[in-house]
């Protein structure tokens, strides 16, 4: 929904500077209007001075329409519709079109303004907004996974990677995605509901960071064979002599590279969610998926795809066992086998002491690969899983002179002022409008339970919408004069128990930004282990 009107003002603006149609372009201004609150949206008056003070929407609305540019401008309203705050929006979208604040200001809309608002879904909207506005409704499946995939192959897959090869990853994709994407949803508990397009673009983010590998194997290649002709070898012409036996080996392992990374993150992002209870169940179905041949009817192998077994992951216990590590090219490895001997020679507490065993291995694994590289991730399992505990000992080993470390634990008061009030004050101001931590540094942010914020009447949540808007648009605003503050160089981390008791469930439009990793129980084995 945001790109499609992201791209029809782009595409408005272009047609407008090419002069091809009479169209004017369009400046809009996005609002999360629960992000903050009423009276930050509107204005209010100061309860001791008595001093009023506009909101976002007051500020926003009169600079539109007292613009002569003849521009279109839009205010787009981002976030749910509930009761309250649109009700006093009644005057703007009915014949009047005018916004009354309580200052007794009426600020008549211009003809070339226009309101739109992007909520999940109308529940709690009253008939009196519906009749008012057009409607258009966007069905998730009518989209898909494919556009998404196939925007990642022609966008963000590293320019290293040869026609042959990316046509070897979209065979992969139209294999195995499908399946496994109908399984989960049919077959499998979750932890935290999801859909399809909220898991393709996870284990596209997981894929990409993976992929970053391969550029390095290509350049310490590169830079070998520059080497080599250096000390005085002769280049081969490709014209003259067939591939040499060691460049078809060389391809063999790109291959192998490919494929069992493509399989290491379609487990950890589409069967990354699934429930322990059903993990055995996606582990099987998953082996009997790849050892398909093209004669199977159901979900048939590529025709002239040379799948490696060594390349799939072994068939000795579950898919989530194995890890593909790169050594030279890289083998499948046992996480217990990657698993440090725990060290006794500090001097800690023992309270505070940390057992390495595969759960931690793990969960850093994952820090490592998305965190640090500014795709937000979030861990779910229940309380003693040591969800919290791995990811700050993780961000402690962090190097200081790199990286800021913000906590923020969530309770069901916790308010979206105080989650911004915590945040920013880790943050330095740039310049106007713009605020980041130290130069040189990267602020990480570890919100621990997400989802204790208690629901408003009509299902909001506030703090959990202030950090939508900040993964969605990239900025907040300033409560004091309403303008944009853009947050630079942060990542996000977090934590949260299965939705039940006192957590709640977390809206979809959140959590399609994040990697959701399930974390299990810990088994007895380990249990003995740590003990």
């Amino acid at each position: 929904k945001t790109c499609a009107i992201k791209m029809l003002a782009t595409a408005l603006t272009d047609i407008n500077e090419k002069k091809l149609l009479d169209e004017a372009s369009v400046s809009y201004r996005i609002i999360n209007p629960k992000a903050i609150t009423m009276g930050q949206l509107y204005g209010r008056f100061d309860p001791v001075s008595h001093e009023w003070s506009d909101g976002v929407l007051a500020n926003t609305f009169r600079d539109h329409s007292n613009s002569n540019m003849g521009q279109r401008m839009w205010i787009i309203f981002d976030g749910p519709v509930d009761a309250v705050w649109i009700e006093n929006m009644n005057t703007v979208l009915d014949d009047n079109k005018k916004l009354c604040l309580m200052s007794g200001e009426i600020i008549q809309m211009s003809s070339k303004q226009t309101m739109i608002f992007e909520p999940q879904d109308l529940e709690q909207a009253s008939p009196a907004t519906v009749s008012r506005c057009g409607m258009i409704y966007m069905e998730a499946m009518e989209l898909g996974w494919a556009p998404l995939v196939q925007s990642w192959l022609t966008q963000h897959i590293p320019d290293v990677i040869t026609p042959e090869l990316r046509k070897l990853i979209q065979l992969l994709f139209e294999w195995l995605l499908p399946p496994c994407l109908q399984f989960v949803h049919r077959h499998c508990r979750e932890e935290v509901k999801t859909s399809e397009m909220h898991l393709t673009m996870s284990m596209l983010k997981l894929y990409s960071c993976i992929l970053k590998d391969i550029v390095v194997l290509y350049e310490t290649e590169e830079q070998e064979q520059e080497f080599s002709l250096a000390e005085g070898e002769e280049e081969t012409s490709t014209e003259d002599k067939s591939m040499s036996y060691s460049d078809q080996k060389i391809q063999e392992q790109r291959e192998a590279f490919i494929i069992a990374n493509f399989v290491f993150s379609l487990v950890w992002s589409v069967g990354g969610v699934v429930h322990a209870s059903a993990k055995e169940k996606f582990s099987e179905f998953f082996k009997e998926l790849c050892d398909a041949d093209e004669r199977n009817k159901k979900y048939p192998r590529p025709k002239n795809m040379n799948l490696q077994r060594h390349a799939l992951i072994p068939k000795k216990g579950t898919v989530y066992d194995y890890v593909y590590l790169r050594k030279s090219f890289g083998s499948w490895k046992q996480w217990e086998s990657i698993v440090p001997e725990p060290n006794f020679t500090t001097q800690k507490n023992i309270q505070e002491m940390i057992i390495e065993t595969v759960y931690t291995v793990r969960q850093e694994y994952f820090l490592q690969r998305l965190l640090l590289q500014d795709h937000p991730l979030l861990f779910v399992g229940t309380t003693g899983t040591g969800k919290s505990v791995i990811v700050n000992n993780f961000l402690l080993g962090l190097l200081r002179d790199k990286y800021v470390i913000c906590n923020v634990s969530f309770s069901a008061q916790t308010s979206a002022n105080q989650t911004q009030d915590i945040i920013m004050s880790k943050l330095e101001k740039r310049r106007r409008g713009i605020y980041g931590p130290q130069p040189g540094k990267q602020m990480v942010v570890f919100v621990d339970d997400l989802n204790m914020p208690a629901k408003e009447k009509y299902g909001a949540q506030p703090p959990i919408e202030l950090l939508r808007q900040w993964l969605d648009h990239g900025y907040w605003f300033d409560r004091n004069d309403t303008s944009d503050i853009e947050i630079r160089n942060s990542s996000l981390v977090m934590a949260m128990g299965p939705p039940g008791g006192g957590r709640n469930s977390v809206t979809r439009r959140f959590l399609r930004h994040v990697n959701l990793i399930a974390i299990d129980d810990v088994d007895t084995v380990t249990m003995s282990k740590i003990f």
